[in-house]
């Protein structure tokens, strides 16, 4: 038995319903990073193929366009974290 379940595991039913909820909270937590995440993979195969298709080798030169996108996603992130934990940061919203 974990000391920090809310319900015991043992529980038939509802023992993991505590472990859920906490899953469902982390995923919120993380939309935002997910979604960023997922815009910066579709524009690195973008800006590969365009490359690509241009008879350019997209790996040459590539830490440089990939260091400006993942720049300015990671500000975007830190932005949004900034608005909606009020300058306390995410975990004090948890507790």
């Amino acid at each position: 038995m974990d000391a920090d379940d809310v319900i015991p595991d043992y529980i038939p039913g509802i023992g993991f319903l505590d472990d859920a909820i906490y899953a469902e909270i982390v995923i919120q937590e993380l939309r935002t990073e997910i979604r960023l995440y997922q815009e910066f993979c579709q524009f690195r195969i973008a800006e590969e193929t365009r490359r690509r298709d241009r008879g350019k080798d997209p790996y040459v030169g590539r830490e440089d366009w990939i260091t400006e996108k993942r720049s300015l996603l990671h500000s975007r992130m830190r932005k949004r974290r900034a608005l909606r934990s009020g300058g306390r940061g995410w975990r004090m919203r948890l507790l």
